[in-house]
């Protein structure tokens, strides 16, 4: 909610929306503040394989987990059979999850 509150100061004339996997559903009970997300952000929800939803729209998403990337970049691994070259490319120049 902290980050929705900074964007929407520095950004006021913009609209956000938070897109999740279905797999992530069943915890939205337990989000903090989940009515003022929300309100702030309504949330696009996108099919995960295993998880089916009616909330979801589009396609099933490959069955890759964030958690997975940063497990093999933990290793030293380069996820490029995971995460698409540009993406891997936009977070070395950025320096992000050590690279």
């Amino acid at each position: 909610m902290d980050t929705l509150r900074q964007l929407a100061a520095i950004h006021p004339q913009d609209r956000f929306r938070l897109i999740i996997g279905s797999d992530i559903l069943k915890d939205l009970p337990h989000w903090k503040e989940l009515d003022e997300i929300e309100r702030r952000a309504p949330l696009i929800v996108l099919q995960r394989p295993g998880h089916p939803s009616p909330r979801a729209i589009g396609p099933p998403l490959i069955n890759v987990s964030s958690t997975e990337v940063r497990q093999a970049l933990e290793r030293g691994e380069t996820p490029s059979h995971l995460v698409p070259g540009a993406v891997l490319d936009y977070a070395r120049a950025h320096r992000l999850y050590g690279l």
